[in-house]
């Protein structure tokens, strides 16, 4: 059986995949405070991203076959007021991750916000939309997606 890792399985996002697992794959979600928010039945193991240290040895622990990293410091008032705190967190991890997984061959799922878009156009945005992030929440997913 394949191992998917999820990372931020006890988020909005990581909660929905989880739900859903397919019979061939099994799902380790991660959480950092919140092992409640793991849907029942799913395996899981605590990760901070900001410990690089703990990042490699989930990694070493599971063997994951395919990362899914979901995860993210999403509150843009708390982002505003710790911007080291989320360019670790929401770039700093991530390229970390995307380096990891690249060298590993593991395939790769990275989600990123609307909040790299400005909100002014009256049209849906799309990939190939020109971003302009009005808070750092925003700016540090759009240096993520690069």
């Amino acid at each position: 059986m394949k191992k998917l890792l999820v990372i931020g399985a006890s988020g909005f996002l990581g909660w929905y995949v989880c739900m859903h697992p397919q019979e061939d794959w099994e799902i380790i979600g991660t959480w950092k405070s919140n092992k409640n928010g793991i849907p029942r039945g799913i395996k899981n193991v605590q990760l901070d991203l900001n410990k690089t240290e703990q990042l490699k040895a989930v990694f070493k622990k599971v063997k994951p076959d395919a990362v899914m990293h979901l995860a993210a410091l999403s509150d843009t008032g708390f982002c505003e007021q710790n911007i080291q705190k989320s360019l670790h967190t929401n770039v700093t991890a991530t390229k970390m991750l995307t380096d990891y997984c690249g060298q590993k061959g593991i395939p790769f799922l990275f989600t990123s916000s609307g909040q790299v878009f400005d909100g002014l156009s009256n049209e849906s945005y799309s990939e190939s939309n020109e971003t302009n992030p009005q808070n750092v929440y925003g700016l540090h997913k759009a240096q993520a997606e690069k």
